[in-house]
């Protein structure tokens, strides 16, 4: 299976085909050494929001990015199988004011409920962030990042995976 992104919450493991504009949901319970397990294929996705940039808040809502500049949350608890999708809210640039797009991963803390995302704003720069949202349930409207950095090196350089291990980010 051919897929853009993936998101993973417990047992479950979300792919994500961009040119179905489909999400595959599998059962990973068997471990490492096992198939996974088909569980359903999940459409409803818009194919205007060019997704970049999956995570799981927990097994029935995930966070999306997409090539505009906001960020969405996509209920996949229907038993039809067809997701529906809310903005959640649009990000912003904290030095220029531009509108910023998921350009990589993002990165749901559930424990302290903290987004992270990797964004380029979309000015004449391109500058390229991580972005953290803090008290991500909580946040609607136009916002600029809590915390940031500004340092990610190279204006071609796609930062593709974010993760933790032992509570670092990566």
């Amino acid at each position: 299976l051919w897929c853009t992104d993936v998101a993973v919450n417990g047992d479950l493991l979300w792919l994500y085909n961009s040119q179905q504009n489909r999400l595959y949901e599998y059962d990973i319970s068997g471990g490492l050494l096992t198939t996974p397990t088909l569980i359903r294929k999940i459409s409803g996705i818009p194919s205007n929001i060019n997704m970049n940039g999956l995570t799981a808040i927990d097994d029935t809502t995930l966070i999306i990015g997409s090539d505009s500049n906001e960020i969405l949350e996509l209920d996949i608890s229907s038993p039809t199988n067809i997701a529906s999708v809310t903005v959640k809210f649009s990000m912003i640039s904290p030095f220029n004011g531009q509108d910023c797009f998921v350009d990589g991963d993002m990165y749901y803390d559930a424990v302290n409920d903290d987004l992270y995302v990797t964004v380029v704003d979309k000015g004449v720069n391109k500058r390229r962030y991580l972005f953290n949202y803090t008290n991500y349930t909580s946040a609607t409207g136009t916002l600029t990042p809590n915390v940031y950095s500004d340092n990610l090196p190279g204006t071609n350089t796609l930062y593709n995976g974010l993760f933790v291990d032992s509570s670092t980010l990566y």
